[in-house]
């Protein structure tokens, strides 16, 4: 599945969540170029239910109709922090993510799941990270797809 970050890749700012337009049509591109059914939100400031639901009424119908794909999965901050806790055995806080970063975070939260998964952020390098064992993830740079750049690899499934 591909994920989006929210804050400095497809809107401005929590406040206002004014749209990214440039920055939403180049993901757009690269939607399209994927074939991509729908597509997840996944950002650390999408941290309660109250947060999701005031993404749900201010910012999905945005993304829907700018990218043209429907948002299907919406992943809370509070899920992620539970998901490796349990999984790496240690307890962590949202502090933890914020050090860790989106990178590292996206790829453990994907491995816990046994699911590959792209991610496209402004706070992230183009990467790859595939080994036999695992599953494949992808992050890739908004800015990157303005010129056209991305990970190259297999199409990562829709499911």
């Amino acid at each position: 599945m591909i994920f989006l970050d929210l804050e400095g890749t497809t809107v401005d700012e929590w406040a206002s969540f004014e749209p990214l337009n440039e920055h939403l049509r180049a993901i757009a591109r690269f939607l399209s170029k994927e074939g991509a059914q729908g597509v997840g939100i996944f950002s650390f400031s999408v941290r309660t239910e109250h947060d999701r639901r005031e993404v749900e009424a201010l910012v999905t119908p945005l993304l829907e109709k700018e990218l043209e794909v429907p948002v299907v999965r919406i992943i809370l901050a509070s899920e992620v922090i539970q998901t490796l806790s349990s999984t790496l055995g240690v307890s962590l806080t949202h502090d933890d993510l914020t050090l860790w970063g989106k990178a590292r975070v996206f790829s453990e939260w994907c491995q816990a799941h046994h699911m590959s998964g792209v991610l496209i952020d402004d706070a992230v390098m183009n990467r790859l990270i595939k080994d036999e064992r695992g599953p494949e993830i992808r992050l890739i740079n908004v800015e990157r797809l303005h010129e056209g750049v991305s990970v190259e690899s297999s199409k990562v499934p829709n499911t």
